[in-house]
């Protein structure tokens, strides 16, 4: 058996959104068998299937959606009608920093979209190091846990942690990586209040990818609160035209956004967030708490209750993506 962090060499497979989390879902569901069980019987990892793919943190390779569609006797043209792309086997492409191999990710790769998303919303990009930035309290766990397993999963690389009164850094040191992600998205150096830094137009080609770029944004500079009776998404940002990105990224994804003060754009309507929470969701343990707490309490927790659940370390799947209602 493969164990988590064990690369696949095959063809990839970028579904519609949800798509493969259906597939997964559904062959559990058709062999009766616990996650362990039937990671087993796949010859992957149980992180692999129950959080990757399962998730979509990772696209699925082409042999083993034959091996599900076999299982679930789909005609394999089926499903390969509900693929995007399809990425070659080495799409992993090797970069070198410092005698290190580090990996440029394929720029289809939803991973790198979500990344691209946090770094719009909260991050600081030099020639010699990528930075985002966050509450130390509330967002401890998604720069601490989420951000770095994320940036290792892409580009083979380990951040660096600092914590100056009630701001958490996390800094990676590479050249490389900097001078990738400029080139290939047209980003520019600089802290993200002086830029005019937007989403990348590629990403509006894949609903997949614009999904998961829109949920690094959220994640970084907005989030999940209340709303009188309800929840409500916010995303804030003074950079005019990454907010108009955002809200035509909402629009693309069937939302109602609402623009207040100029530098804030909302989804209020309840279905909207509803929807959101299903396609998009989220990867930041703050807004996860947020929405379980109100999902099965009906009520928003406050500041410090967030932060003692974060501290206690809730056991919460991320990205966070909700499969039921909302009260």
């Amino acid at each position: 058996m493969r164990g988590h962090g064990h690369y696949i060499k095959d063809r990839r497979l970028v579904c519609r959104l949800g798509y493969q989390r259906e597939l997964i879902e559904s062959i559990k569901r058709e062999l009766k068998m616990s996650w362990a069980d039937l990671a087993e019987r796949m010859g992957v990892s149980e992180h692999t299937l129950r959080v990757d793919w399962r998730r979509e943190r990772s696209t699925l390779p082409l042999g083993y959606a034959k091996k599900i569609a076999k299982i679930l006797s789909l005609n394999l043209d089926d499903v390969m009608s509900n693929v995007v792309k399809i990425l070659p086997s080495n799409w992993g492409q090797k970069l070198h920093h410092n005698g290190k191999k580090i990996r440029a990710p394929s720029l289809d790769d939803p991973e790198i979209a979500e990344f691209i998303g946090a770094l719009l919303g909260d991050g600081h990009l030099t020639k010699y190091t990528v930075e985002l930035c966050g509450d130390s309290r509330l967002d401890k766990h998604y720069l601490v846990n989420y951000i770095p397993k994320l940036v290792s999963n892409l580009f083979l690389l380990d951040g660096a942690i600092r914590v100056q009164q009630n701001t958490l850094r996390v800094k990676f040191q590479s050249r490389e990586m900097s001078k990738w992600i400029v080139e290939n998205f047209n980003f520019s150096y600089g802290k993200k209040v002086d830029l005019l830094n937007r989403i990348p137009k590629i990403f509006f080609k894949n609903v997949f990818q614009l999904a998961a770029c829109i949920r690094g944004c959220v994640d970084t500079d907005g989030g999940i609160y209340r709303f009188y009776d309800r929840l409500a998404v916010a995303f804030f940002n003074k950079n005019k035209m990454l907010l108009k990105d955002v809200a035509d990224g909402f629009k693309q994804l069937g939302f109602h956004p609402s623009f207040t003060k100029g530098e804030e754009v909302w989804i209020l309507r309840r279905n909207d967030v509803l929807s959101y929470l299903s396609l998009v969701g989220t990867s930041n343990m703050k807004n996860a708490i947020r929405v379980n707490e109100w999902r099965n309490k009906g009520r928003f927790p406050s500041f410090s209750e967030v932060f003692e659940l974060i501290n206690k370390g809730i056991n919460v799947e991320l990205p966070y993506i909700l499969d039921g209602p909302v009260v």
